[in-house]
């Protein structure tokens, strides 16, 4: 999701990071270029496109491929519970 080049001056360093972590790719956003690459999920198989473009993970994907690769339903139903409550948590936290 996060991947890029520091913007600070380093001799002879070239420093990428990669991550799935929103919140750290938010808080590197000013020390880092941020990229990311997209997948498709069709007929239960998912196809990343490895092409990077500017700017940071729009769209998650983390606990649909728990369900494609097989995990129990329950623990599926548990991560997008807990998946929708963080934003929930989110969303009312931005509004105040």
């Amino acid at each position: 999701m996060l991947s890029g080049v520091s913007t600070r001056q380093h001799t002879n360093n070239f420093v990428v990071v990669s991550t799935h972590d929103l919140e750290l790719a938010e808080y590197l956003k000013t020390s880092f270029g941020l990229y990311h690459f997209t997948e498709v999920i069709e007929n239960d198989q998912i196809t990343f496109d490895y092409k990077l473009k500017p700017g940071s993970l729009t769209t998650t994907n983390a606990i649909r491929i728990l369900a494609l690769n097989g995990y129990p339903d329950e623990l599926v139903e548990e991560a997008f519970r807990l998946s929708e409550e963080i934003k929930r948590e989110k969303e009312r936290k931005f509004h105040q």
